[in-house]
């Protein structure tokens, strides 16, 4: 049980860095939207890189769920006597896919106004990371409410 342990710490340190990372992220762009052009522009680098700081950190949460999390749960909670768990793990993937979706909308549009320097694509970029920061914490949300149970009452035994 110290693995599950370990494990448990693991997924709610991740959760407290992801969710901190969002917060930031989608207040800059919210900040950014708000801007006139002129003083949005000194602030986007800034976006720019908490946006990467949270897509390189939610790539490792996901590596590390694939690897080691859900195959533990698994082996914890076989389906045949859980039938209603692959469910709920697809529901958590479906929520991590419509984040990620709208993370690289946000890279594409920022890609874009690097390119053509078009404000509209600037406050649509921002929009789309505001609002892939507000799925993401659901979706981290949604985890919590699923899997720590799952793993506490395991530890618990």
């Amino acid at each position: 049980m110290a693995n599950l342990q370990h494990t448990l710490e693991r997924l709610r340190e991740d959760h407290g860095r992801i969710r901190e990372a969002a917060a930031l992220a989608c207040r800059m762009a919210e900040e950014v939207k708000r801007c006139p052009v002129e003083a949005a522009q000194s602030r986007v680098r800034q976006v720019e890189r908490c946006a990467r700081t949270l897509g390189e950190e939610l790539v490792r949460h996901g590596q590390w769920e694939g690897e080691v999390l859900f195959p533990l749960l698994s082996d914890l909670y076989p389906m045949e006597s859980n039938p209603d768990l692959p469910t709920s793990l697809w529901m958590l993937e479906k929520e991590h896919q419509t984040a990620a979706q709208c993370y690289r909308a946000y890279l594409h549009d920022m890609q874009s106004y690097f390119e053509l320097r078009d404000e509209q694509l600037l406050r649509l970029g921002m929009t789309e990371l505001a609002h892939a920061c507000r799925l993401i914490r659901g979706h981290l949300d949604s985890e919590t409410e699923l899997l720590v149970p799952l793993c506490e009452s395991r530890v618990d035994m």
